[in-house]
């Protein structure tokens, strides 16, 4: 591959990611219909916080916890110049580590690696959700074309923080990306891909995700019976309405456009991914589309609509990326998303060429 080539689509790949994590978090844990009854269709980033900027007194336009995590992965990575394991994973989180950035869940995880426990083991017992997928794109950007050895490094760097099925998913992500790499992707491949690296249980909801994707050619459109058959909820979390979700009629209105209840949580993988994965396959891979669909559909919408334009990205290229929406995102993150894709482009060549070497010791024995 072209280096501009790879550059371009790593850049587009972390950029739609981030993106996409910004303009879902105003509206992460509503409902769709209260998403309409607000915005219509929200398709720009909107001077609002959502519920994790008010959790953890973030300004406007800042990321969640899920670039959080993605940014502890990218910096892994270009730090080694390579491939990581769950060792140079939490290396770099005991370094970079920020509890104003990162959920409970990550805290907990940050403690235990604190505390003495192995990195391969530290995921173990932990409530099984989205958090290890969150961040795993940068590891098929690293393994550019080669979704099986993305897949593999996915499950490794998991294990520091999650189990379960929640190390299968990042593993369907993460070769979803790399595949997207090839200049003879297509959404078909992507899918494949996807499905091939991953465990059954995952594989199985994103089939029934993508069957239904298959019956329209609008994301947006599509939302209502992917609520109907789609969803999975996350260990009681329906139940807790958070004091932002509460109030009487004339403020609920005020806040967001009418007075139900509109709180609707969600963040378990399996959801989540094959959600992303729908939105991808029904906007033709544009990365734009697929995550404003994804905003538009509430619940955990920021990871989302990072899968898919993460995804979209990769396939896509940055020319589908929109350039307002980055330098906003990277003047109020105090980050360069361009400098970040450079780090990941240099780690990817270097794997690249120990492919290469390997390739051509075995040719020498066979």
């Amino acid at each position: 591959m072209d280096k501009n080539i790879l550059l371009d689509k790593a850049f587009a790949c972390l950029a739609g990611a981030c993106i996409g994590d910004v303009m879902g978090g105003v509206t992460e844990c509503w409902h769709y219909e209260a998403v309409r009854e607000k915005y219509g269709v929200l398709d720009s980033l909107v001077p609002e916080l959502g519920v994790h900027a008010r959790a953890l007194n973030r300004g406007l336009y800042t990321y969640t916890d899920d670039t959080a995590l993605r940014n502890y992965v990218a910096a892994a990575i270009i730090k080694k110049g390579g491939r990581i394991t769950a060792y140079d994973l939490a290396d770099t989180w005991l370094e970079r580590f920020d509890r104003s950035e990162n959920t409970l869940i990550d805290i907990h995880i940050n403690s235990k690696i604190n505390g003495g426990v192995p990195p391969r083991e530290a995921g173990e017992g932990a409530r099984v959700c989205v958090t290890a997928a969150l961040g795993i794109a940068p590891i098929g950007i690293v393994n550019a074309c080669d979704p099986r050895s993305a897949a593999i490094d996915a499950f490794e760097v998991s294990c520091m923080n999650q189990w379960k099925y929640g190390r299968e998913a990042p593993m369907a992500v993460a070769a979803a990306v790399a595949e997207a790499f090839k200049p003879e992707a297509t959404l078909d491949s992507v899918i494949e891909a996807s499905k091939e690296c991953c465990g059954p249980l995952v594989r199985e909801h994103i089939e029934k995700a993508i069957s239904i994707a298959k019956k329209y050619d609008d994301g947006l459109k599509a939302i209502p019976e992917f609520y109907e058959k789609l969803l999975v909820p996350f260990h009681g979390s329906e139940k807790y309405i958070p004091q932002e979700f509460r109030g009487s009629s004339a403020e609920l209105i005020k806040r967001f456009g009418t007075d139900r209840i509109v709180f609707t949580s969600a963040a378990d993988p399996l959801e989540l991914v094959p959600v992303a994965l729908a939105f991808f396959y029904i906007e033709k891979g544009d990365p734009m589309k697929a995550m404003i669909a994804a905003v538009n559909f509430g619940r955990d919408c920021d990871g989302i609509a990072g899968f898919a334009a993460c995804i979209g990205g990769a396939l896509k290229g940055s020319g589908k990326i929109d350039r307002g929406m980055v330098e906003t995102v990277n003047k109020a993150n105090n980050m360069d998303l361009m400098e970040q894709a450079e780090g990941m482009t240099r780690a990817a060549i270097n794997v690249m060429k120990e492919k290469e070497g390997s390739l051509k010791s075995l040719k020498k024995i066979v």
